[in-house]
């Protein structure tokens, strides 16, 4: 039977532990007497089959005495430092212990549990208890004191899993998974107490790769030389040499904060170069930490990057702002994640910050408004357009300068109160002044922050500048008044009236009177010479007119006494006689008057007795 204690399956399992291959098994009663080295603590996980078949349920040996003395075996030789856990599992798994050997008093209360252990279960659910113990030993590896330890399950089992009735059983296969999530490999010890041959996945799961030869199948039907075995597990699990220690990678960043400086939303901020130096060959990865909003997100990089070990490795990093970003300062936080596939090497994170400054924007529903035609002076009629802004903020809508004194916005859009991403609709209209050219205008209405003054936005104001109608009618009624008066004048010419003309000059008296200016047919010019001279000189018997009148087409100034006191040339006139230029009137021989007038000379001799009337 000796002969059959050990069934190994891997030739490197001996020497990777630290000793001989046991072969010659002759040598058991003197390893068992001799003192092993103690190369560090061991963290005892004792895994016990509780199944009904462990105490001969069903046809087979009754074995778990042997099996609880083997486990108080275990507890009474270990040292101090040791820690002892044991589970126990049938269709479950329970927690039946966990201490600390710091005296004897440790050993005798896991004695104490130990003895009272019964085999009742119904089922042997194998993979349940190798994943309760993996987690476990998970756990102990995070210890702080765990380099210079090594852990050793040792499962005690019939060898035949049944997980009849059972919901979800967990494979003995699926625990290979923990196995990958130690950085140190435990040993495990998988102990077949069966008469029968045990189940094969033990031999599969102790064989796999992911154990680093550190898995073993222990055959010792009806629980023959169990006490050998447990002798050589506890060597085995003392003489193994530690693993070495992890080495901690952690990246080692020049800088502790990264400005971005100012960007606009939905803009791209520029490149910032961080220098990393790491102490292993490494891939890195920067991710950006949340900070509630999904404002910014890490554009650049957008995959783990090599670096150089022992070297500054430059990284850019670059960060991209959405469109509805809130205005303001932004601190922001960023960890440096080392991806290292190397088991003795611990990554560890870097943090470091930054801040960027969101700039003020806003969105405005149209960027042109069309206000068709409008006449200078007038009002434009209203167009509403809506703006958004990413800050609490009052805008101040302004007439771009070279339009200032032509162009104003009306009272009803002085400033605006903006909310963050609150929209709001504002009507527009504009008021041109009289000295506003005529023709296509195209104005710019800038949106001013109140307090910095800042242009945030702009937008076009299109309109099609009228002169006043007067104005453009006037190329069509001024030729046609031109025409009318070209047309009077001849009229004019051609039907002047048959006014009084010329002039009379009067002789002592430094006077004259004007007969054009009277613009009348029939002049009183007695009446006019007591005006405008002493009244006495003109005696009021004395009457005497000039008449213009047409005599064959032409206008003739008729001079018409009706008294006796009036010549004409030295000459008395009692009936109506023509006036020609240089002609003197007397009247009362008081008074004389020369007529002159260009336009009617005195005629020839022969045409003069003619027209004497």
């Amino acid at each position: 039977m000796k002969a059959m204690l050990f069934k190994p399956h891997s030739k490197t399992f001996a020497t990777s532990l630290g000793f001989g291959y046991l072969t010659a098994m002759t040598a058991i009663d003197a390893l068992d007497a001799q003192p092993s080295k103690t190369k560090g603590n061991v963290d005892w996980i004792l895994v016990i089959d509780t199944s009904a078949s462990m105490v001969g349920e069903g046809g087979t040996k009754n074995i778990f005495a042997q099996v609880k003395q083997t486990v108080s075996d275990f507890v009474n030789k270990s040292q101090i430092g040791d820690s002892i856990t044991i589970f126990t599992f049938d269709k479950d798994t329970t927690l039946r212990s966990n201490l600390n050997i710091n005296s004897q008093s440790e050993q005798q209360s896991a004695n104490q549990i130990i003895q009272q252990l019964q085999a009742t279960g119904q089922n042997t659910h194998i993979g349940k208890a190798l994943q309760d113990a993996l987690n476990y030993s998970i756990k102990l590896e995070s210890r702080h004191n765990n380099a210079n330890r090594n852990t050793s399950i040792i499962l005690f089992t019939d060898g035949i899993e049944d997980t009849t009735g059972i919901t979800n059983p967990v494979s003995i296969p699926s625990n290979l998974a923990l196995i990958n999530n130690l950085n140190r490999k435990p040993f495990v010890f998988l102990v077949s107490l069966g008469e029968k041959v045990h189940e094969s996945q033990l031999d599969q799961f102790a064989n796999n790769p992911a154990l680093n030869n550190r898995g073993l199948v222990l055959r010792s039907p009806g629980a023959a030389n169990l006490l050998q075995a447990g002798n050589r597990i506890r060597q085995a699990a003392r003489d193994a040499v530690p693993p070495p220690p992890k080495v901690i990678a952690q990246p080692q960043i020049a800088q502790t904060n990264i400005d971005f400086g100012q960007i606009i939303p939905g803009g791209e901020t520029v490149p910032q170069i961080l220098q990393v130096r790491n102490n292993v060959p490494a891939k890195i990865a920067i991710q950006l930490e949340s900070d509630g909003s999904k404002d910014i997100s890490l554009l650049e990089p957008n995959a783990p990057i090599s670096v150089i070990p022992n070297t500054d490795n430059d990284l850019p990093i670059r960060l991209k702002i959405s469109d509805n970003a809130i205005a303001g300062t932004r601190a922001l936080k960023f960890t440096l994640i080392p991806e290292i596939d190397q088991p003795n090497i611990e990554p560890r994170n870097t943090t470091f910050a930054g801040n960027v400054t969101i700039n003020s924007r806003l969105n405005l529903s149209n960027l042109v408004i069309d206000f068709d035609k409008v006449e200078r002076g007038q009002l434009t009629q209203i167009r509403r357009i809506t703006i958004q802004g990413n800050d609490k903020i009052t805008i101040k809508p302004i007439v771009e300068p070279s339009y200032s004194n032509q162009v104003s916005l009306t009272e009803n859009l002085r400033s605006l109160d903006l909310s963050p991403n609150s929209p709001v609709e504002f009507p527009v209209q504009l008021k041109l002044d009289d000295s506003l050219k005529s023709g296509s205008q195209k104005i710019k209405i800038m949106m001013i922050e109140g307090k910095s003054d800042q242009t945030l936005a702009s937008l076009t104001a299109k309109v099609e500048v009228l002169d006043p109608l007067w104005f453009r009618l006037l190329p069509i009624i001024l030729p046609l008044l031109i025409f009318l008066a070209m047309l009077g004048g001849v009229w004019y010419l051609l039907n002047r009236p048959n006014d009084l003309d010329g002039y009379l000059e009067l002789e002592d008296h430094d006077q004259s009177i004007d007969l054009a200016r009277l613009r009348t047919k029939k002049f009183d010019l007695a009446k006019e010479l007591r005006n405008c001279l002493e009244p006495e000189i003109i005696s009021d018997e004395t009457k005497v007119e000039l008449i213009a009148v047409k005599i064959e087409g032409k206008t003739q100034i008729l001079i018409y006494p009706k008294s006796d006191n009036v010549e004409v040339n030295g000459l008395g006139v009692f009936n109506q006689e023509i006036l020609y230029d240089g002609d003197v009137i007397t009247i009362d021989g008081q008074v004389k008057a020369t007529f002159h007038a260009i336009d009617h000379p005195r005629p020839n001799i022969s045409e003069s007795e003619d027209e004497q009337i």
